[in-house]
């Protein structure tokens, strides 16, 4: 019955837990286990999947999982570790991602209970809330805690600072009335399970079985070689939902990833015990050019979150992009096309010549006509694998094809299409 603790470890998974025993008692009851996120936006990105994919393995190992979507606190606004207040979001918001999240999920983990702190919190009496909750939390042991020193003399609300007796209450409700037991989550939310923990402990020191064992752990935060939390760039989060991150880049984002964080992130694919992990490992290191861990886990959680058939087709488009085209005389079939319009981002113009400046402000590929001037100039601007270093060219689409594939420098895709007036 140890057996997922001990698999935590040996993965480095486990970087927080309040009571190994306790644990290991808990889970032999078949309780519940849960983590928790708010419906800040419509989608979860792929550090909350790195969550559940460790409430996926719970799920084999005697635990009931849950995720708890949190409309009350998505209304407040967890403080933890931001510089600045979170931007207020309205309650139609909030529902709305509420139900684009339960969605998200159940269409991967079915087998997850989605629960919603909104339906205990918004019938909390403030009186009962202070007295009973309240009375239990020192200030100044929340006042000790890192994410709210950092935030405290940039300024912090009370809204906020009171996130952390919500989530709180959010474990003692659910350890009380639906016998769940365990809660986990990033270890930047070490002190708001903690304080979850010690209410539980003094609403059920006198009353309500005095004996009852809650438990909860943490697991590392992953950074990316700028420090930044994984999943997120210079350009925002790598969203589950195709629409805010297309599939190619989401593939693309993990064969781009460090060796360290790539090395730390195959840990967490259960379906591959230690010994394939570290095969994987050691024959990436035997020729790194071949990228074999990036492309282990690319193909993995692509796979995961978008199916079979689109991550095969990514796979065949990066080897377009990046190999084939490496080839200044291969020439662009309909297929590549196909598959290049399924995948990148596209335009559409009626005209069948186009003034190439006129072409890249359009695209959005230069911001001005000197920006696009120079980008031409310095050989930044190819087209259907072709090389454009005349300012004045004019581009036509073809009598055979109504599409082009435009490449900026040496990541930056795109398709243009010529339709009929």
């Amino acid at each position: 019955m140890n057996s997922f603790l001990d698999n935590l470890k040996s993965r480095n998974l486990l970087k927080d837990i309040s009571d190994e025993l306790k644990f290991k008692i808990i889970q032999q009851q078949q309780s519940g286990i849960y983590c928790g996120f708010d419906p800040t936006a419509k989608s979860l990105h792929i550090g909350n999947l790195m969550q559940l994919l460790i409430l996926k393995e719970a799920s084999k190992n005697n635990f009931i999982p849950y995720v708890l979507i949190g409309k009350a606190t998505g209304l407040i606004g967890d403080p933890a570790f931001k510089e600045t207040e979170r931007k207020k979001i309205d309650f139609k918001e909030i529902e709305t991602n509420f139900i684009s999240l339960k969605k998200q999920i159940n269409n991967i983990f079915p087998e997850f209970k989605i629960i919603d702190n909104y339906q205990w919190v918004n019938n909390l009496s403030l009186i009962y809330f202070l007295r009973e909750i309240g009375k239990n939390i020192n200030i100044s042991v929340m006042l000790a805690k890192d994410h709210i020193k950092t935030r405290i003399n940039k300024g912090l609300s009370f809204a906020e600072f009171s996130y952390n007796l919500i989530q709180a209450y959010d474990f003692y409700f659910l350890a009380k009335n639906k016998q769940i037991l365990v809660q986990f989550g990033g270890s930047d939310q070490w002190g708001n399970i903690v304080s979850g923990i010690n209410i539980i402990k003094a609403k059920t020191k006198l009353n309500w079985q005095k004996k009852l064992n809650v438990a909860g752990f943490t697991i590392p935060l992953i950074v990316n070689r700028n420090n930044e939390k994984f999943g997120k760039t210079k350009d925002g989060n790598i969203w589950l939902d195709s629409n805010l991150t297309n599939v190619f880049d989401f593939y693309q984002y993990f064969l781009n990833l460090g060796d360290d964080a790539a090395q730390k992130l195959i840990f967490y694919i259960f379906d591959f015990d230690l010994v394939q992990i570290q095969n994987i490992i050691k024959n990436h290191f035997q020729n790194k050019k071949l990228k074999i861990l990036q492309k282990e886990l690319a193909f993995y959680f692509t796979n995961l979150i978008h199916g079979k058939i689109k991550t095969k087709e990514v796979i065949n488009l990066n080897k377009l992009l990046f190999f084939k085209l490496r080839d200044q005389n291969y020439l662009l079939t309909k297929k590549d096309f196909q598959i290049c319009d399924n995948h990148l981002e596209s335009f559409i113009f009626k005209q069948s010549k186009i003034p190439i400046i006129d072409l890249l402000i359009n695209t959005k590929i230069a911001s001005s006509k000197r920006d696009a001037r120079k980008l031409i100039i310095q050989n930044g601007i190819t087209i259907n694998n072709k090389v454009i270093n005349n300012p004045d060219f004019n581009f036509e689409f073809s009598f055979k094809n109504d599409f082009a594939l435009i490449k900026k420098g040496r990541k930056k895709y795109l398709i243009i299409k010529k339709i009929s007036k």
